[in-house]
């Protein structure tokens, strides 16, 4: 069925690709957004159905009175949402679609999470004078289950002594990453009540942004929901570098590996895949 639903897609989008594409990373965005609308709204890959016809319509409408908007490479998420909001489709769940996938297709989990997973494309740390980019560890830390970090006045130290610091270093970058981790480790001695986060993340080619405080946990689900709440006194995440387990309130549970942040190429490698059924 995928090699049909594939071939529908790109016709259902061809009006919005006559466009000259100048960077690879526009097209690989591009690719995402389309299987990620795809697995949103699966009545696209019904060839005459309300959702097709309609968002075949829409485009050819952008094509001629908002040109620009393909500039946007999730755009093909952003017009099936549109007229989803419409015609009163509502999207599967993150949670639906990974077992769609899993149950049809050979992809592997981080291949999953780059498509339907938290993706996060910025983090800092402010000590009361500086903010630090963390982004390598807070990116570690996602998991398919989304992401859950305590705010607290251990963090700086946490994180410059994180065992998976390195899972997401440009070695083009080294230099900076190790001023990054050198400034840490200067601040994780720093007093309370100066401790924050703040964190960009992109789900399913929207962008969202939260901060947090000193006594705050930012908690990210699955479906891109923020919740922050107090850090009960006494009640911590803690890691353990070597054995990635996490303790709160003095009782531990192995957590599953974070997949690797993609760094491009993916989604070439996952729509390939995404059409050869098993």
């Amino acid at each position: 069925m995928r090699p049909c639903a594939v071939l529908l897609l790109l016709v259902v989008f061809s009006a919005g690709m006559t466009r000259a594409r100048d960077a690879s990373t526009h097209a690989q965005r591009e690719a995402i957004a389309k299987l990620q609308a795809m697995d949103l709204f699966p009545d696209l890959e019904r060839e005459g159905s309300e959702m097709n016809r309609a968002v075949t319509a829409e485009i050819a409408r952008i094509e001629r009175e908002e040109p620009a908007f393909f500039k946007l490479p999730g755009w093909p998420v952003f017009v099936a949402r549109r007229v989803a909001s419409r015609i009163g489709v509502k999207p599967r769940t993150v949670a639906a679609i990974r077992t769609s996938i899993v149950k049809s297709f050979s992809l592997e989990p981080g291949e999953i999470q780059q498509l339907h997973g938290i993706q996060i494309v910025e983090a800092k740390l402010g000590t009361g004078t500086d903010w630090i980019d963390v982004l390598p560890q807070i990116a570690a830390r996602v998991s398919p289950e989304g992401l859950v970090v305590d705010c607290d006045e251990s963090l700086a130290s946490a994180l410059a002594d994180d065992g998976k610091f390195e899972r997401h270093i440009d070695e083009r970058a080294a230099d900076y990453w190790r001023r990054q981790r050198g400034l840490l480790e200067a601040a994780g001695g720093s007093r309370g009540g100066k401790t924050a986060l703040r964190v960009t993340f992109e789900l399913h080619s929207r962008s969202m942004g939260v901060a947090v405080k000193e006594g705050e946990r930012l908690s990210i689900s699955e479906e891109g929901e923020i919740t922050i709440s107090k850090i009960a006194p006494g009640v911590r995440i803690v890691r353990d570098r070597n054995a990635g387990v996490t303790t709160e309130k003095g009782s531990t549970k192995k957590k599953d590996a974070a997949p690797s942040k993609d760094t491009g190429g993916t989604a070439a490698k996952t729509a390939s895949k995404r059409t050869q059924p098993r």
